[in-house]
């Protein structure tokens, strides 16, 4: 599998997050000033379509209450389940961590501690972000069978010493061996399923980390 989409699934992903985005703004004004449409919308500042964006991720419910509406009956029915699947995103702070030939690692920086396989939209991780770890701002979306970021990414400029490095990687590996590596959303209860007791201690000893 290729690290980025290929070009008939970024138009689709575009197409329909940008309709998306238009509902969402038209319900709340966010950008008061502008009639909207989805081919304008891809066109704006990062930072009104971040605006939107982040509307909508608080206020989820209207992901449902576009897939309601008139205009989306055009829609078949493999665009309406993409639609509804980005009921399960995951939004927040990341460390990109790692770059792999099919996609780069995001390490979660919440307390949920769970590392995602992330794939680019058109442009490969890689080049964007070449010399990992770097903290980024996001949402993560399922799409088809994979899991990508919603095109609008915010990295931060910060150097991150040999100390900070190596939590990192510590962080890294308690997430893979808790959960796996989540490739998809929602993750599978298989990925997902913790290992047991026996297992962890094995871990933890191993590393030398303090069970939690």
């Amino acid at each position: 599998m290729p690290n980025v989409l290929e070009k008939k699934d970024i138009d689709l992903f575009y197409k329909l997050y940008s309709r998306l985005l238009c509902f969402v703004n038209k319900q709340e004004k966010v950008l008061p000033s502008k009639l909207l449409s989805p081919t304008d919308f891809v066109t704006l500042p990062l930072e009104e379509r971040v605006k939107v964006r982040n509307v909508l991720y608080n206020q989820k419910e209207y992901i449902d209450q576009f897939l309601k509406t008139p205009s989306v009956e055009e829609l078949n029915s493999e665009e309406r389940a993409i639609i509804s699947s980005w009921n399960h995103f995951e939004m927040g702070k990341f460390f990109i961590y790692k770059h792999f030939k099919n996609h780069s690692i995001f390490l979660s920086d919440s307390d949920k501690g769970k590392a995602f396989a992330v794939s680019g939209i058109f442009d490969p991780l890689e080049g964007m972000f070449p010399y990992p770890p770097v903290l980024v701002e996001t949402v993560l979306l399922p799409f088809k069978d994979r899991i990508i970021y919603d095109g609008l990414m915010m990295g931060y400029s910060i150097h991150f010493g040999s100390g900070i490095r190596n939590g990192i990687k510590d962080t890294y590996e308690k997430a893979k061996h808790d959960f796996g590596i989540v490739a998809q959303l929602p993750s599978n209860s298989v990925s997902e399923e913790k290992k047991d007791d026996v297992e962890k201690l094995k871990f933890y000893l191993c590393t030398g980390q303090k069970i939690t």
